[in-house]
């Protein structure tokens, strides 16, 4: 109990101690946001992987195009365990909107209600007229309007002014003949909504048409609409492995179509990509990860500095308090229970520090984009750029499972600042110390 006393006593009293729990704070707090920002943006890059292209995607060679993919599209979503099945088509062009405002675009070309189940394409459409067949086309915010050089945010007011208005989408398809046949095409079109994904990849320079309008201005001379790829979307809660187990029974059902109804000899089937949408992202993932760990790595070391400080004013206050130790020895108090005195005050510092500094880093990561943005205003600086970040806002989710192992490593820390000094209280050799302090 005389321990405990007097520890609580040295918490009280010692105004070094509000230092030494604001140090591991910010420590902690630091690492916490750091972390829980990177994992978020690292998570944000894999689900948007998955919002945007389904759970499992199909390619075939870029020289060849899937005829009657509806078919195989019914027959994919026959596979138990799979939600929706959708083709897409895509391609390069320009597109005129106003005068003299041509811009380079991505065209794709979607069925809408399929589309819809694999993506949720429409969640994106900010304003529409609900039509999107034949000449109506879907074109992303950024084609519209420029977002603003401080806050990075576009005009929704002006984009939706858009809606129902005229554009000219430009693009090529190959003529009869040589390689070098290469016709342009015009396609007039009304713009029948504005999307708007917060992913900067789509935002920036997508066009949205029914997939039949853009196959019938590549491939005139086909009947029917082609796709160049397949998006799947699988139902939600199936593990890994069970992913796994429906993509083989796609791929199954994939080869069978490609050779018996396209006619695809193997080799051109085996040139096909079927993958995970994550496992597509698993490189780019993998590097993200690295760079976490560096910097983590980097910070750690720099926050290392709080295991000196802990050191140092434990040591002053073993030094300060040498004449208490003493008497406590006298009275029979064991070294070992010397040494828990300061080894407890060790583990009181690192449980207040340690919360003070999950909570600063959860107050810093939940505001950051209002701490963002209020530094954008102060300064004239844009930090987070989605042109460069890819996503409009910075992550502002708590990592859990980060926020435990740092929480784990500040009280390690600060036990190991606080052993040495503990030690040297343990070994005061109270007949001298008393004798001559």
């Amino acid at each position: 109990m005389l321990k405990y006393l007097l520890c609580l006593r040295y918490l009280l009293k010692v105004r070094l101690v509000v230092i030494s729990v604001l140090a591991v704070a910010l420590s902690c707090g630091l690492l916490v946001s750091i972390s829980s920002v990177f994992s978020g943006f690292i998570e944000a890059v894999e689900k948007g992987a998955s919002d945007s292209m389904g759970d499992a995607v199909i390619r075939p060679h870029p020289s060849l195009q899937i005829s009657d993919f509806k078919t195989l599209t019914g027959r994919i979503e026959d596979i138990e365990g799979v939600k929706a099945a959708s083709g897409l088509l895509n391609a390069q062009g320009l597109v005129l909107i106003g005068r003299g405002q041509v811009k380079k675009t991505q065209i794709w070309g979607i069925d809408i209600e399929s589309q819809d189940e694999v993506t949720g394409i429409r969640n994106d459409f900010i304003s529409s007229e609900g039509r999107f067949s034949g000449d109506s086309a879907a074109l992303s915010i950024g084609l519209l309007t420029s977002p603003d050089p401080v806050t990075d945010k576009y005009d929704f007011e002006e984009a939706k002014s858009w809606t129902g208005k005229n554009a000219l989408v430009l693009t090529g398809r190959q003529g009869s003949g040589d390689a070098a046949n290469f016709q342009r095409s015009d396609l007039r079109v009304k713009i029948d909504a504005v999307s708007f994904s917060g992913i900067n990849q789509f935002d920036s320079s997508s066009v949205y048409l029914p997939i039949e309008t853009l196959s019938r201005e590549l491939y005139p001379d086909k009947n029917s609409p082609l796709a160049d790829t397949i998006q799947i979307r699988f139902n939600q809660g199936l593990s890994d492995r069970r992913q796994r187990e429906l993509l083989s029974k796609v791929q199954t059902v994939w080869s069978d179509f490609a050779r018996n109804e396209l006619g695809w000899p193997a080799s051109w089937v085996g040139y096909s990509s079927i993958a995970l949408s994550r496992d597509m992202q698993k490189r780019l993932v993998a590097e993200y990860h690295k760079q976490m760990d560096v910097l983590m790595a980097v910070f750690s070391i720099v926050s290392g500095g709080v295991v000196l400080l802990i050191f140092c004013i434990f040591y002053m206050i073993v030094m300060g308090r040498r004449k208490d130790i003493a008497i406590l020895r006298s009275f029979g108090q064991s070294r070992a229970g010397v040494a828990g005195v300061y080894l407890l005050f060790g583990v009181f510092v690192a449980i207040a520090g340690t919360a003070l500094g999950i909570l600063f880093g959860w107050l810093f990561t939940e505001n950051i984009n209002t701490i963002e943005n209020l530094i954008s205003r102060l300064t004239g600086v844009k930090i987070w750029k989605s042109s460069v970040y890819m996503f409009t806002k910075i992550p502002n989710s708590l990592d859990i499972g980060s926020a435990v192992r740092i929480s784990f490593y500040a009280l390690a820390a600060s036990l190991a600042g606080a052993l040495l000094p503990a030690v040297s209280a343990a070994r005061t050799d109270p007949v001298k110390t008393l004798r001559y302090e």
